[in-house]
């Protein structure tokens, strides 16, 4: 089976300043550091969410509510349907395998991917093999 791999290189902490600076651009108001802990459900509709951070709880009401916990933690609160499987064949199931390998020459790694292609690709799928 041929295998599509997608590796990205940032500098994570100058992301999450951009992607800040964006957010801000864009008028959405930020609260960092803060758990939503339970939807606030009136009729049936979701109306806000409760929030608990270092500023205390506070609730914070919507137009419209998106959960974005990852893993639907407010559903069960609100009734809605939900499946907790997940085939493990879906492309989906693995995007949250993310992690950071430090002290890495990516000048050195892109000129070895460029200059030797096929061995490059061939310690790839040895990785591969090796991670299951």
């Amino acid at each position: 089976m041929d295998r599509v791999i997608c590796s990205v290189h940032i500098d994570a902490e100058i992301s999450k300043c951009v992607l800040n600076d964006m957010v801000e651009e864009s008028g959405v108001k930020t609260y960092l550091h803060a758990l939503g802990t339970q939807p606030i459900v009136e009729e049936d509709k979701v109306k806000g969410v409760n929030f608990e951070s270092k500023s205390g709880r506070q609730a914070i009401l919507a137009k419209v509510v998106i959960d974005s916990t990852g893993d639907g933690d407010f559903l069960p609160y609100v009734g809605a349907k939900f499946e907790t499987g997940m085939d493990p064949k879906m492309r989906i199931s693995a995007l949250a395998m993310t992690f950071r390998v430090a002290n890495v020459d990516l000048n050195r790694l892109n000129e070895f991917r460029e200059t030797q292609p096929a061995k490059f690709a061939e310690q790839g799928k040895e990785i591969t093999k090796l991670s299951g």
